[in-house]
Parts: C-alpha cells; sequence; structure tokens
C-alpha cells in the first residue's frame, strides 16, 4: 500500500489541478487614432482589395516570424474584419485575399493576388503578428510549477499590426502602426475571474480595437480618394 503522505499530497495536486483558473487582461493599444474632430467622408465610392498576412514567432525559439495557416488564425477573424470595415464610409464595393504559407508553392494563388490587385483602386495591406517571449514562458511555468500555482503567473502576448495602403500602380501611399498585449495570469483564484476576464475574448478585442482604430484613421485622412 502506498504511505498515507504520497496519497494526500498526491490528492493535494490533484485539487490544484482542478481548481486551477487564469484571468486574462489587455494593455492600451499603442499609436491610437485621436482625432479632435470627426468628419463625415462624403468622398466617391471606391473599390479595395484587403490582404491579410498573419505571422507568429516565439521570440527566443523561432529563428523567423512564421505566417499562419488558416487554421491558426484567429477564430471569427472574419467577423471582427466585417465589423471593423465600416469605418471606412467610401468603401464601395470589395475583395479579401488572406496570405498562406502555402503560397509560395501556388502560382495561381499568387496570381489571383496580382489580378485582384489590379482590378481594384486601392490595396490595404495588413500584417498581424502575434509574438510571445520563449524564456518568459520557461521562467513563468517553472515558477507556477514551484509554487503549486499558488502565486499568480504572468504570460504575455504580443500583438503588432501594421498596415500599408496602396494605390492601383502599387505605389505605397500611407502607413499605419498599432500595437498591444494581452496578459493572462494563472492562479487558482483566477477561476473566480475567468468568466468576466477570459484570454479569448481579450485577444479578440485587441484585433476590433487595432483594425477599427486603422480603417478610422484612413477615413479621416481621406486616402482611399481618386485623384
Amino acid at each position: 500500500m502506498l504511505p498515507k503522505c504520497f496519497i494526500r499530497i498526491a490528492g493535494l495536486l490533484i485539487v490544484f489541478v482542478l481548481i486551477s483558473g487564469c484571468a486574462a487582461f489587455r494593455k492600451n493599444l499603442n499609436g491610437q487614432y485621436l482625432p479632435q474632430n470627426y468628419e463625415p467622408n462624403d468622398s466617391k465610392p471606391v473599390k479595395v482589395l484587403f490582404v491579410f498576412s498573419h505571422y507568429q514567432q516565439i521570440k527566443g525559439l523561432d529563428t523567423v516570424q512564421k505566417l499562419s495557416s488558416k487554421y491558426q488564425i484567429l477564430k471569427d477573424f472574419n467577423a471582427i474584419f466585417s465589423d471593423a470595415r465600416y469605418e471606412i464610409q467610401n468603401l464601395g464595393t470589395y475583395d479579401m485575399f488572406t496570405d498562406d504559407p502555402d503560397d509560395v508553392n501556388s502560382p495561381k494563388r499568387r496570381l489571383l493576388c496580382d489580378s485582384l490587385k489590379h482590378s481594384n483602386d486601392f490595396t490595404i495591406h495588413t500584417r498581424i503578428l502575434k509574438s510571445n517571449s520563449f524564456a518568459q514562458y520557461v521562467i513563468s511555468s517553472m515558477f507556477s510549477t514551484a509554487s503549486l500555482t499558488l502565486i499568480p503567473t504572468p504570460y504575455q502576448n504580443n500583438y503588432e499590426f501594421e498596415t500599408r495602403v496602396y494605390n492601383q500602380d502599387q505605389r505605397l501611399i500611407a502607413t499605419y502602426k498599432r500595437d498591444s498585449s494581452v496578459v493572462k495570469w494563472v492562479q487558482p483564484l483566477m477561476i473566480l475571474l475567468y468568466p468576466f476576464y477570459p484570454f479569448e475574448r481579450m485577444q479578440e478585442e485587441v484585433y476590433l480595437l487595432a483594425l477599427h482604430d486603422i480603417y478610422k484613421q484612413i477615413n479621416q485622412e481621406r486616402i482611399l480618394t481618386k485623384e
């Protein structure tokens, strides 16, 4: 038979695992557009191609940023984009293209993207990078394990958004950058906060706020105006 002390320790570990939880909190959006006045954009409607490139990187482990496949992209990203696009008041018709790692071996996909760029008045290419620190992850994991998750341990994900706007001749006419982060805290009592601060929601908020803010600035600056 196993010693009673061993059984008690094993039982405590099981309890810690069962009640452990996490809660996430997002930081403010850096580079936010804060104009003094908002004016309606009554410019002539234009055709726009929206191109998205989703990257991920574990800094300290990955040597280069890696393009995400369609299965690794944020869930419901299309719904977030669909909500944010209404910030561009003179948006007429539009197309959407998402870069995929396999495109490097797909001439048809590359030709399709080039064709869409030349058939639209403007191209808005947004590059999104989700990253975290491998060193921080390892240290936080060791600290969390050593304390049996009793002490709150942070895990931070960083998000960078870079949007470039091109005219029909593929000449760069504007660039916008935003960044933010979401810190996920792991600790048993965090299970009480999780229903109000889930990581999934905080991550979606970062994407939504960034796209809304960038498109709002594009709209206010009348970038999508044909000469």
